[in-house]
């Protein structure tokens, strides 16, 4: 789970701060999604952007995300924040996010490895589960039937190249 908080500084400062228990590569993760969303809109550097990055075990026990897999959610909530819209609930995402907004793969989605992150999202009554294009090559190729079996969970695997890939599938407003 990842929530974010944007504010507007009171001088400019173009913060970024990860709250919660969390490795580097979330920290670098949050540092890229801001720099990239400041690309496209340079105002954005006289706010402040808090995120809070953990995975809830059950009511209230929180997890700490320690890998860079958490960057394109960490850039969707950005913009959630930002623009006032909630991402789509039905719809979880995994993948690195790069400097260009590219996603770069992840680990806990190969069946063979145990699909715990894939699992987790039809467990979960995810509808879509966002995750690098290069993964979803990797698993037509060799899990053909996973995918089955998860649409069969009423789940869609969908393949991303790049951050506005995952936001079409994330927001309403966006056609996919």
């Amino acid at each position: 789970m990842v929530d974010c908080r944007v504010l507007r500084a009171l001088k400019a400062s173009g913060r970024v701060r990860v709250l919660g228990t969390t490795g580097k590569s979330v920290q670098d993760s949050a540092r890229i999604g801001f720099d990239l969303l400041r690309h496209y809109s340079p105002i954005l550097a006289e706010l402040e952007v808090d995120i809070r990055a953990d995975t809830l075990n059950g009511e209230s026990d929180r997890l700490p995300v320690s890998g860079g897999s958490a960057g394109q959610t960490i850039l969707l909530a950005m913009i959630s924040s930002l623009v006032g819209e909630l991402f789509d609930a039905r719809v979880c995402a995994t993948g690195v996010l790069n400097i260009s907004g590219g996603a770069g793969p992840v680990g806990g989605i190969q069946p063979r490895n145990g699909a715990a992150k894939l699992d987790a999202a039809w467990f979960n009554g995810f509808k879509k589960c966002l995750l690098p294009q290069v993964a979803m090559e990797e698993l037509t190729r060799d899990f053909p039937d996973y995918i089955e079996m998860s649409e069969g969970y009423s789940c869609r695997i969908i393949g991303c190249r790049d951050w506005f890939d995952y936001a079409r599938y994330a927001f309403s407003g966006i056609p996919t």
